[in-house]
């Protein structure tokens, strides 16, 4: 209850308006640190010095020699790593959070690394909830499926987000001069969900006024609203989520649950656990079989096992943009363990806006009423790190609900041993 009258006494529109220029501002530390590094091999400390560009960039070159590039570091494991952008921008992030909203909790992945207890304990209060570099791994590589996230949590509900992927997009490069540039994916409790690429030269362009005025099917701007638009022709049309207009279901009949998969998409990570097969508890070993059942064939197989024969698995390196692909309708499904709620808040809220159904990523026990058509499937943990996502329809109706629990069921009888070995103190499980 205290949740929800706080929600009721808070602007959500400035808060996602907020969200956004701050993940856009951050975004742009990220693309100059690539650059910088992807200009490194071709640059030379003798570049002419009567040139401005030349000796930015050699000066660049020298100081990324000096600090060693990155500064890569491991935390649990070879594949758990962080860098100096990281913590950089976190604390770039963390303060200017401080400064709009001194009152309200902040929650940041470096930070909370670097405390000793894991325990769920997201309060009452609202909580921005921060990753300022989600596809680490994939950026020390120049792999462009990175993001900044900036979530903000009443609760255990994420009521506003906005996803920034500083080297994605159409027109994006690394070049930090350039003004436009990256995806931008964002939502508010209540106003709905929006993909668009903003411009650093007019911040209006991510806020939700203008996204809700300029998205692609609305009216295009009178000339009263000349102001608001002033230099922005030419400028691309943001997108209302999801994108994906094609039925979730291929067939309507319940009785065909083997084909309730075939032919849908499915986006999910390997994740950091590397254990051998070994061990039992080796959550490596339980997606690769996992990945296994759902794309094999669906016709039963000589242990009489139906799979799921998913058109195939994707995976980005970030979990943000996996969520962000899932609530555009790219995907049909995520599925995902092992994240922290840095790396799903913003995207949750996304997906919940744009319709789409989140629900614990481990089946429930054989005995449970879950397992039946009748009982609505409950929302998951904002701490639980095990994600079962199904995209929403572009033209949601009385039957799209009951479509996506259908495909989430399907995904749980496909899961091996019922899914991941992740659970949390403080986290209350679905039984």
């Amino acid at each position: 209850m205290a949740g929800q009258e706080l929600l009721r006494g808070l602007d959500l529109e400035a808060a996602h308006d907020f969200a956004t220029q701050l993940a856009v501002r951050a975004g742009a530390m990220l693309r100059e640190n690539a650059w910088k590094r992807a200009c490194a091999p071709h640059l030379s400390s003798s570049a002419s010095s009567a040139d401005p560009i030349s000796h930015d960039q050699s000066y660049a070159a020298e100081k990324l020699h000096e600090n060693g590039a990155l500064n890569t570091r491991e935390k649990d494991s070879s594949v758990d790593v962080v860098t100096d952008i990281d913590l950089s921008v976190e604390r770039f992030v963390v303060e200017e959070i401080r400064k709009v909203y001194p009152g309200f909790d902040v929650l940041a992945e470096e930070a909370y690394a670097a405390g000793g207890s894991k325990r769920y304990a997201c309060s009452e209060l609202p909580t921005w909830i921060v990753d300022p570099l989600d596809g680490t791994v994939n950026f020390t590589h120049l792999f462009p499926t990175v993001c900044v996230s900036i979530g903000l949590a009443i609760g255990n509900e994420p009521v506003c987000g906005a996803i920034y992927a500083p080297l994605m997009g159409a027109g994006a490069n690394l070049d930090p001069v350039s003004h436009l540039g990256g995806m931008l994916w964002s939502a508010c409790k209540g106003h709905g969900a929006f993909q668009s690429t903003p411009d650093r030269r007019h911040p209006q362009t991510s806020t939700l006024q203008w996204l809700k005025a300029n998205i692609v099917g609305s009216t295009m701007p009178s000339t009263a609203d000349s102001k608001r638009t002033a230099g922005l022709d030419g400028h691309p049309r943001p997108l209302r989520l999801p994108i994906n207009s094609a039925p979730l279901l291929r067939t309507s009949s319940p009785q065909i649950a083997s084909s309730t998969l075939k032919g849908l998409l499915l986006i999910s990570e390997w994740g950091k656990d590397r254990r051998p097969p070994s061990d039992p508890q080796s959550n490596l070993t339980r997606k690769a079989n996992t990945f296994w059942n759902l794309t094999k064939r669906s016709t039963a197989d000589e242990a009489g096992q139906q799979g799921g024969e998913v058109h195939g698995i994707r995976s980005l390196g970030s979990a943000a943009l996996d969520l962000v692909y899932c609530a555009s309708g790219s995907v049909d499904i995520m599925w995902e363990g092992g994240c922290w709620e840095w790396d799903v808040c913003a995207g949750l809220a996304i997906l919940a806006e744009a319709g789409g159904l989140w629900t614990d990523g481990n089946a429930p026990s054989p005995a449970s009423a879950l397992w039946r058509e009748d009982t609505p499937l409950p929302r998951g943990s904002l701490g639980g790190r095990r994600f079962l996502c199904i995209r929403p329809e572009a033209t949601p109706n009385e039957s799209t609900r009951l479509a996506q629990e259908r495909i989430a069921r399907a995904v749980w009888r496909n899961l091996h041993h019922g899914g991941l070995q992740y659970e949390r103190e403080g986290v209350v499980y679905p039984s």
